[in-house]
C-alpha cells in the first residue's frame, strides 16, 4: 500500500471536493481518499501511478500535481 499526496487547485466548494473524491475513488486499486480544497491524500496499491491520479483529477475539471 502506498500513499500519494497531491496539490490541487480549482476546487472552491464541497461539490468540487465530492467530484474530485468520487473520481479518485473510481480508480481500481485506490483504497482511501481524503480531499480538501487544496490537497488530496490517496492510499492505493502500488499498481496505481501518480500520473493516473493526476489525469483523473484533471478529467474531473481541476488541476493537480504531486505535492
Amino acid at each position: 500500500m502506498e500513499t500519494t499526496k497531491l496539490s490541487l487547485s480549482g476546487l472552491t466548494c464541497k461539490h468540487c471536493i465530492m467530484r474530485a473524491t468520487n473520481a479518485l475513488e473510481e480508480i481500481p486499486g485506490v483504497k482511501k481518499v481524503k480531499v480538501k480544497l487544496e490537497s488530496a491524500t490517496v492510499k492505493h496499491e502500488e499498481t496505481v501511478s501518480t500520473d493516473i491520479l493526476i489525469a483523473v483529477v484533471k478529467e474531473a475539471g481541476f488541476e493537480a500535481e504531486r505535492a
